[in-house]
């Protein structure tokens, strides 16, 4: 499952920042930035969702329970460094907006959701991103905050969707309508120095997945 979620994550141009037992948190645009973070951050949500979903459907038919997951994004500001241990060092970031992203994860107890993304993300998404099957939520209630937020989710049982990108049509011509757009393979790894904290508004995505034998 780690494996899935890191090439998915990195195909989208993210960087994975942790795994969290059977989750993973993932930032774009960050240390080096990107255009096109939020754009990537929802790319990558819708794209592990659909990856996710298909490959519940043949844990299904081979008689195995279904998946289950969530995945909450949001854009905020973080501040990133390395971290250092006496055995171990390692880059991360950290701020509010890694907690909001969190407890927009942990919204599908309450809405049903497999993906909830922050309002603040959807404003810098383009405007044909919203598709009939997504739903609204205004001064949502979110787990474990005071502050109600405006989000938007996609529910459990709802039609799998395309991500705004167009697809690649040399790598996806002979692609099922249903099946997840191909992956690309990461071209570089960012090592930031220790010492030199980075900051900004960045895209952040967390992952659960909660079926996964």
């Amino acid at each position: 499952m780690h494996l899935l979620d890191r090439l998915v994550v990195e195909a989208c141009d993210g960087v994975v920042d942790k795994f969290i037992g059977d989750g993973v948190m993932a930032v774009f645009g960050f240390p080096l930035p990107l255009a096109t973070a939020a754009l990537r951050a929802f790319e990558c949500a819708v794209d592990l969702s659909n990856f996710l979903d298909v490959w519940s459907e043949i844990r299904v038919r081979d008689g195995e329970e279904p998946l289950s997951f969530a995945i909450g994004v949001h854009y905020g500001h973080v501040i990133g460094g390395v971290i250092s241990g006496e055995h171990h060092s390692e880059y991360t970031v950290i701020g509010d907006s890694v907690n909001l992203a969190a407890r927009l994860q942990a919204m599908y107890k309450l809405t049903e959701a497999r993906i909830v993304i922050s309002d603040e993300l959807a404003c810098k998404l383009p405007r044909h991103w919203r598709t009939p099957e997504w739903q609204t939520l205004r001064a949502a209630t979110v787990p474990g905050r005071s502050e109600a937020v405006d989000v938007h989710l996609l529910p459990i049982h709802a039609s799998r969707i395309q991500s705004c990108q167009p697809q690649d049509p040399d790598r996806n011509a002979l692609r099922p309508v249903d099946a997840p757009r191909a992956v690309r393979p990461l071209t570089a790894t960012v090592r930031p120095e220790p010492g030199r904290p980075h900051q900004g508004h960045k895209p952040l995505l967390l992952v659960e997945n909660r079926t996964i034998r």
